[in-house]
């Protein structure tokens, strides 16, 4: 890249030499390194309901004391049930 702007007498030899001896080049630089682990395919789903997925929404606005919902999602049909639930707070000593 420093030809594009600049160019002397054997350019690219110094400019390797320099990469050589400055150590934050050397800890920049790529590692040609394996992966850790093979890759393996993902697992494919045969039924409803034999894996699911599910998560919390909380700290919504209170209303008749429910303030988080439940999110079940099915991975196999995409199917989706929000349970409203009740959220209750309680402090941790310590």
């Amino acid at each position: 890249m420093i030809t594009r702007n600049y160019w002397w007498l054997e350019v690219t030899k110094k400019v390797k030499q320099y990469v050589k001896k400055c150590d934050q080049c050397q800890k920049i630089t790529n590692k040609a390194e394996m992966p850790v682990e093979k890759l393996r395919p993902n697992i494919v789903l045969e039924r409803l309901w034999q894996y699911i997925l599910v998560d919390f929404i909380v700290k919504l606005l209170v209303l008749r004391d429910y303030g988080s919902i439940l999110v079940v999602c099915d991975r196999f049909s995409k199917i989706l049930y929000f349970i409203v639930i009740i959220e209750k707070y309680s402090k941790r000593i310590g």
